[in-house]
């Protein structure tokens, strides 16, 4: 194999500069994150030494060669690393493109799959309580899998769906609102344990009825409005806020009335006293939650 070496955007002396286009990168693992970084901290003078192997670049980051190596190529498919035609020398690059158009055509290469795991990752982010962390990029195919065997346990066909019950039971329990957990610790890695099962098949039991749909309902977010009417077969595309005085607001709905807007109707010290269908006998006259 040539010698091959690491070039980069000139870098500070001192430190490495990492920029957000990396950092907040949506499809990249922190691994490869912390790999990119790694490789520009041995550019010196805007290039790095010559290395026979990527072994020896391992070897002088202290890395698994392994691991390394897929790096560079989940690096290289989303344009942060670029083999130049001189010999076998790679150049790190900041992708410095449209931030909308990048994700738009992500979205468009992504596969059926990828666009599931992606979704998963949606749901969680959507539906989780406010205290269990945050994911990003693609949900991990060994926690899809684990994923499966749950929603099979239950019969359930649609992921998204029974992602959402078993956080919404998390909502609803007091003991999750204390102590935040990940995805492992709720369905565990692998074959989970039948504990797990256990546990998971209950809370999606509990993820039913009026106690459910009251934890699962936030009248701060537009989102539950929509779903709440949903649920009560009223279908609107879109919410609109309001600040009106409650018999003001009962005329206001009555004139306006558009098909495809919900109206939610707060006074000025921001208590929701009307919305749309309040008075008509729609079931929805009252609010699922008091909080």
């Amino acid at each position: 194999m040539k010698p091959f070496c690491f070039a980069t955007p000139p870098l500070s002396n001192n430190f490495t500069q990492v920029p957000n286009a990396v950092i907040f990168h949506e499809t990249l693992t922190d691994r490869d994150k912390v790999i990119w970084i790694s490789l520009c901290s041995l550019c010196k003078q805007g290039e790095s030494d010559l290395f026979v192997s990527v072994a020896e670049v391992a070897a002088e980051l202290g890395l698994p060669a392994r691991n390394l190596q897929r790096s560079i190529k989940a690096l290289a498919e989303n344009g942060f690393i670029v083999k130049l035609d001189r010999g076998a020398r790679y150049q790190l690059k900041i992708d410095s493109s449209d931030p909308a158009k990048a994700v738009e055509e992500k979205e468009r290469k992504l596969s059926g799959r990828q666009q599931l795991r992606q979704g998963l990752v949606e749901t969680w982010n959507n539906k989780k309580p406010e205290n269990f962390p945050t994911m990003r990029g693609l949900l991990p195919e060994a926690r899809l899998d684990v994923l499966m065997q749950h929603a099979e346990m239950v019969e359930c066909e649609d992921l998204n769906e029974y992602l959402g019950k078993i956080l919404l039971a998390c909502k609803m329990n007091d003991w999750y609102k204390k102590f935040p957990q990940t995805f492992d610790n709720i369905f565990g890695v692998g074959t989970p344990s039948p504990k797990k099962f256990e546990k998971t098949q209950k809370m999606h039991q509990e993820a039913k009825g009026d106690k459910a749909e009251a934890a699962g309902f936030d009248r701060n977010n537009d989102t539950s409005w929509l779903e709440w009417f949903a649920s009560k077969g009223h279908e609107f595309s879109k919410v609109e806020r309001v600040t009106m005085e409650r018999f003001e607001a009962w005329k206001h709905e009555t004139d306006v009335a558009a098909e495809d807007t919900l109206y939610i109707y707060s006074d000025e010290e921001g208590n929701v006293v009307h919305w749309t269908y309040k008075e008509h006998q729609a079931g929805v006259s009252y609010l699922p939650t008091a909080n």
